[in-house]
């Protein structure tokens, strides 16, 4: 999907007013009811249609917004609050049946990422990931939910639906608790959409609103080392440098100094373009071959890795197909 360029524009101004707290350059405006309406759309492809919409109190006067414009994104906001709610609620009747059966049960991402944002409720939200630690345990699971019918995944991890959710479970993990963990789980969950399933700019803000949060609350160099160890420091640099110079992060929270890169483009290419939260599933080998170039260069190992992981899973299903 392309993009207006000064439609485009604004966008990233009013997410980065949104996050940042900053002012809106008044010399973007004004733009007309089609540009509008084409940035909402995108808003929605993002998956940053709430916090988007806390970016238009800082909006100028000659902004060219209707009140019609402004009263659908604000209903479509209170959808996205009210979505979050229905969602904690089953997340706390998850953890309720977990604790009654005796799994051990860690939520990750979704809910403990909102709290991280300047308005948590307006985080669009995605699955429900469960990380499910210890082979038994992770089998007691998944008897116990055995009526939802889960589904294997290439990756071992299964998922189902459940009161209009999807639930994943997965047998990897981090300690919501350890900033260090918490950040390189959102590092390898954006490498893990953009390598294969589609990336939005929602994921880009998680990790810019995680380093905020943890800001001071963790030793840098430690996190750097493990990132090294993972094989996901190069990755992190490109990572960075686009939360800076696209995003429009303060650098004071990056964990350390920003590397110059001249591949920022081509990964904007790829969000632009993808803007969903793994939706299009089922088309994540088909766009396989054009990612190859940047991330060959930027998470060799992981990409081969993924490669050969999903190659596998779909010639299993092949083959299942015709036994």
């Amino acid at each position: 999907m392309e993009f207006e360029e000064r439609t485009y524009k604004v966008f990233l101004a009013l997410l980065g007013s949104a996050l940042w707290q900053g002012k809106v350059d008044p010399e973007l405006f004004p733009l007309d009811q089609k540009q509008w309406d084409a940035l909402y759309r995108m808003s929605w492809t993002q998956a940053v249609t709430g916090i988007l919409f806390d970016g238009l109190s800082g909006l100028p006067r000659n902004s060219g917004i209707s009140s019609a414009q402004v009263a659908r994104w604000m209903t479509s906001t209170t959808f996205i609050e009210e979505n979050n709610l229905r969602m904690a609620s089953s997340i706390k009747r998850m953890s309720q049946e977990w604790d009654r059966v005796g799994v051990k049960a860690i939520l990750q991402k979704g809910h403990n990422i909102a709290r991280m944002y300047p308005v948590p409720g307006h985080r669009v939200s995605g699955d429900v990931d469960w990380y499910i630690p210890g082979k038994d345990n992770f089998k007691k699971a998944l008897l116990a939910v055995r009526s939802y019918k889960p589904v294997k995944d290439s990756d071992g991890d299964y998922h189902y639906q459940r009161d209009g959710l999807v639930v994943e479970h997965h047998r990897h993990g981090s300690d919501p608790d350890d900033p260090i963990k918490v950040l390189i789980m959102i590092n390898e969950h954006i490498l893990h959409h953009a390598m294969v399933m589609g990336i939005g700019y929602r994921h880009f803000c998680d990790m810019a609103v995680g380093y905020r949060y943890y800001k001071g609350k963790y030793d840098p160099m430690k996190l750097k080392h493990e990132l090294n160890r993972l094989n996901l420091l190069h990755w992190t640099h490109l990572l960075n440098a686009f939360l800076v110079k696209v995003l429009g992060m303060p650098e004071e929270y990056l964990p350390f100094k920003l590397q110059e890169t001249d591949d920022i483009g081509s990964l904007e290419y790829l969000v632009i373009s993808d803007g969903n939260l793994g939706i299009h599933k089922e088309n994540r080998m088909s766009g396989f071959s054009t990612r190859a170039p940047l991330f060959m260069k930027y998470a060799t190992a992981r990409f081969i890795g993924r490669w050969i992981q999903l190659t596998i899973g779909r010639i299993i299903r092949i083959v299942g197909k015709h036994l």
